[in-house]
């Protein structure tokens, strides 16, 4: 919610949208190590992936629903199949438009995904 509020003060809803994504592209890795690593139910680890600017898929897409969600933007935290993979994305709602964005592909994670196929969101 800082980070939120000191990036986005005085922005509407869309500019702030559009900041947090740049934030997002910009000071985050993609964590290959923990990728290999991954047990079943694992947990987003917001806190610790925003310390070290750098996570798997849900990691970053939580992060971006937190500091979203901060400004009182709709995000929703997406689960489910990216081009035969297990994946986390975002879906934000503002003014009656969706608004897409996978964090993953930002940061060079994955390479540009073609399809995805909603299981649940958070």
């Amino acid at each position: 919610g800082i980070k939120a509020d000191e990036l986005c003060a005085g922005m509407s809803a869309k500019q702030a949208y559009d900041e947090v994504c740049s934030f997002m592209a910009s000071r985050f890795t993609y964590d290959f190590i923990k990728a290999l690593n991954i047990k079943s139910g694992m947990l987003p680890d917001i806190d610790g992936a925003y310390s070290k600017k750098m996570g798997i898929c849900q990691d970053l897409s939580a992060i971006m629903c937190c500091m979203l969600r901060s400004r009182g933007i709709p995000a929703r935290l997406m689960i489910g199949d990216a081009d035969g993979n297990y994946h986390a994305w975002v879906q934000v709602r503002i003014d009656g438009t969706d608004y897409f964005f996978d964090p993953t592909v930002a940061v060079n994670g994955v390479s540009r995904v073609r399809n995805y196929t909603v299981e649940r969101y958070y």
